[in-house]
């Protein structure tokens, strides 16, 4: 009955086991966009456990080739997860508090926000870029890739959902930044948000010192609930051995 047990645990260590996706945002067009506010990007997993990614814009002011350009992220596999994800839909809508969101073409594309410095996400009114999710999944969001689109030297994002609030130091140039193990997790209706919150050596907000988001990376992690029932079945194997 031992091996019946360890066999089952493994199981579901198994069916629990995730695979990053990233979601990078190229704006290969030379032209900037303005109007993609909201960004909504659909994502469902299939029976292989491959994640497919429908993106689209709700601004109905949205020009062709904002709508163009938003629609060239769709992707029929963007990451794998378990195949106890089949069947899974989930969404991430993309907002911004205060000035509109834009798409654009620093290092190939990011996602920024109009203001005092197009394409960042800076200082200057409180700038803030919200990322809520919908679905049955909970999201952990490990890392985010930052364009290199100016603002100089001594240069963060805060970046913070409903219990967790971290100010994240940018590099110079284009990279990655690992946000694993930081506790980045939303369920359903809970939202990411990127913002400043510097002040330069006279405590003034610093409106220089944000960054743009060039690609999204997280993994696909079960509710608590199923996690719960999860556990409640390797207990009772146990009970029963």
């Amino acid at each position: 009955m031992k091996k019946i047990v360890i066999c089952f645990c493994a199981l579901l260590i198994a069916q629990t086991a995730t695979a990053a996706i990233t979601v990078a945002f190229p704006n290969t067009t030379g032209v900037s966009w303005a109007g993609l506010q909201p960004l909504i990007l659909d994502f469902a997993v299939d029976g292989a456990g491959v994640v497919s990614l429908n993106a689209s814009t709700g601004n109905v002011t949205a020009t062709a080739a904002e709508i163009a350009g938003v629609d060239s992220w769709d992707n029929a596999n963007v990451g794998t997860v378990d195949t106890a994800f089949a069947g899974e839909i989930f969404s991430l809508a993309v907002s911004t508090g205060g000035n509109g969101l834009n798409g654009r073409i620093e290092d190939g594309g990011c996602l920024g926000i109009a203001g005092l410095n197009p394409g960042r996400i800076d200082n200057s009114g409180a700038e803030s870029m919200d990322w809520a999710l919908s679905g049955s999944v909970d999201l952990e969001f490990t890392a985010f890739g930052q364009a290199n689109d100016g603002g100089g030297g001594g240069r963060h994002l805060r970046v913070l959902d409903v219990d967790t609030d971290n100010m994240i130091a940018l590099a110079i140039d284009p990279s990655t930044i690992d946000l694993t193990g930081m506790g980045y997790l939303l369920s359903d209706t809970e939202v990411l948000t990127f913002t400043t919150g510097v002040l330069d050596i006279q405590g003034n907000p610093n409106v220089n010192a944000g960054g743009a988001i060039a690609s999204i990376t997280f993994d696909v992690v079960p509710e608590p609930a199923t996690m719960v029932l999860l556990g409640l079945g390797g207990m009772l194997l146990r009970r029963k051995k």
